[in-house]
């Protein structure tokens, strides 16, 4: 087993990229549970990192991979080569647009002003049922179910994820009826 082809899989494996310092570390740590086996990188230093990593690189570039060794930031990350880029786009979806209907405009400003509040409640405010508006607006993640009424019937209510929108929809009115009961703190400490 070879440094190059150990750091190769951490760097596959790896989410975000990897410092020479990580690897290190990594590699010193790599076979402590196992006591029957030795760690051969027990005594790795950076320098020998650095210099896989580079081998690594120059050989991924000789060899024509599909993927390339690209040192950022913090650290080293393996990437596809932008020559492959018009079918790596291919799968991932092109972001949805960001413009919301004029209903789902009218639906998100009757829960941002009234947070919490129930389907049923927005759906008396506007008068028509809200079901297709509040399915997009929460794979959009603009509104979330905050949980259930406590009246007869359980009904779900909904609010704005941020927590500025909670604080302009608390302190909208001296006759806020979340203030009685909401154990949301800002309710109970705001000064009207």
């Amino acid at each position: 087993m070879s440094l190059a082809r150990v750091i190769e899989a951490l760097l596959f494996s790896a989410q975000k990229p990897l410092s020479a310092e990580q690897i290190v570390d990594v590699l010193r740590r790599g076979g402590a549970e196992d006591e029957l086996v030795p760690n051969e990188f027990a005594r790795v230093r950076k320098a020998e990192v650095a210099a896989a990593l580079e081998q690594l690189k120059a050989e991924y570039i000789e060899e024509q991979r599909a993927f390339q060794l690209v040192e950022k930031a913090e650290g080293w990350q393996l990437v596809s080569d932008p020559a492959y880029a018009k079918w790596v786009r291919q799968l991932f979806p092109a972001p949805k647009p960001t413009r919301l209907s004029a209903p789902a405009l009218e639906t998100l400003a009757i829960i941002a002003y009234r947070q919490p509040i129930t389907r049923a409640d927005v759906e008396a405010v506007r008068g028509v049922t809200i079901d297709g508006v509040l399915q997009t607006l929460l794979e959009r993640g603009l509104v979330k179910i905050a949980g259930r009424a406590e009246i007869p019937g359980a009904r779900c209510s909904m609010r704005q994820p941020s927590f500025s929108s909670t604080i302009s929809a608390c302190a909208r009115s001296t006759s806020c009826q979340t203030s009685k009961s909401c154990a949301n703190a800002i309710c109970r400490s705001r000064v009207l």
